[in-house]
């Protein structure tokens, strides 16, 4: 089991049902997940501030959280209104 299906199994099924009681629920779950997404991308924009450190290591994961954060922005733009 890896941490994404803990995390979908802590906060529980945000998938639409057509049941407005489990949807009331599912709704909430989503208001979590968008929280955490929210928490994680805050910290991936701090850790990506580093990536022109001098120190390689700093850099290192400067430009992973950046690489992380571009290839987020090419899924966001591929959402249709």
């Amino acid at each position: 089991m890896d941490i994404c299906e803990i995390v979908r199994k802590l906060i529980g099924s945000i998938e639409p049902r057509g049941d407005s009681q489990i949807d009331e629920k599912h709704y909430e779950n989503l208001i979590e997940h968008s929280y955490l997404v929210s928490d994680l991308v805050e910290s991936l924009i701090f850790v990506s501030r580093y990536k022109d450190s001098y120190e390689s290591s700093v850099s290192k994961l400067g430009k992973r959280a950046y690489t992380e954060l571009m290839e987020l922005k090419d899924c966001l733009n591929q959402i249709e209104d």
